[in-house]
């Protein structure tokens, strides 16, 4: 109690923020406030995603990983059949992703599917996992970067963090959004992509050609990660 009077001639700093673990319950984040007394608030666990600072990645080729940056978060997806149907016929697959400030990734897996799977990050048993690549392919699987030499579709599914504190998808609120060759299949407001379901050349995602799974983004609390 005494250790900075004794040290330094005077009391010491009580400690204010965001920087201090366990200021908030675990289901919500925490804003640094300087008008509140602690010098933080606690609001709703739900992320609010921008849109202002949105841009859609691109693929070469089939069999190419598109994936988002350290601090974005995919929220829309595009693929299509044996021609780049997608970006007005620019490209053959797209992954749309927003940046979202101190959103950082960590612990990533990849995982492989056939023709008109859906693949979802929870279905490898990692809940709360999110997108942040996807590879599809052509007429024949090109996605062979997994441990399958037969992969048509692959995502990366990845934990996450803000800041200090923990972000997870939230099953209990989800939908799917599905598109024919070529079609932008984005995600509602507020939710990202936790899984997806592509074709190859036809329409084998239950009569589409390509499905996001979206899910909305909650804080979930500590502890922060260790690497």
């Amino acid at each position: 109690k005494k250790y900075c009077e004794i040290n330094f001639g005077k009391p010491c700093v009580e400690p204010k923020g965001c920087n201090i673990k366990d200021v908030c319950p675990d289901d919500k984040l925490c804003v640094n406030d300087e008008d509140e007394s602690t010098g933080f608030r606690c609001e709703d666990n739900i992320v609010t995603i921008p849109t202002d600072s949105c841009s859609w990645h691109s693929a070469e080729d089939h069999g190419e990983k598109v994936k988002c940056g350290y601090n974005q978060v995919a929220v829309g997806s595009c693929s299509g059949g044996e021609d780049p149907d997608c970006g007005e016929g620019s490209t053959v697959h797209q992954l749309k992703c927003c940046s979202l400030d101190d959103f950082i990734y960590y612990d990533c897996k990849t995982f492989g599917s056939s023709s008109g799977k859906m693949l979802e990050c929870k279905d490898f048993g990692l809940l709360g996992h999110i997108v942040k690549s996807q590879c599809h392919s052509g007429n024949s699987a090109a996605c062979n970067h997994t441990i399958d030499d037969e992969t048509f579709n692959s995502i990366t599914c990845c934990r996450a963090r803000i800041n200090y504190q923990l972000v997870a998808a939230d099953h209990n609120n989800c939908q799917i959004v599905d598109g024919g060759h070529g079609d932008d299949s984005e995600c509602p407001a507020n939710m990202v992509m936790v899984g997806r379901c592509g074709s190859g050349e036809d329409e084998d995602c239950d009569g589409k050609s390509h499905k996001t799974q979206c899910c909305s983004l909650k804080y979930v609390g500590w502890p922060v990660p260790t690497y």
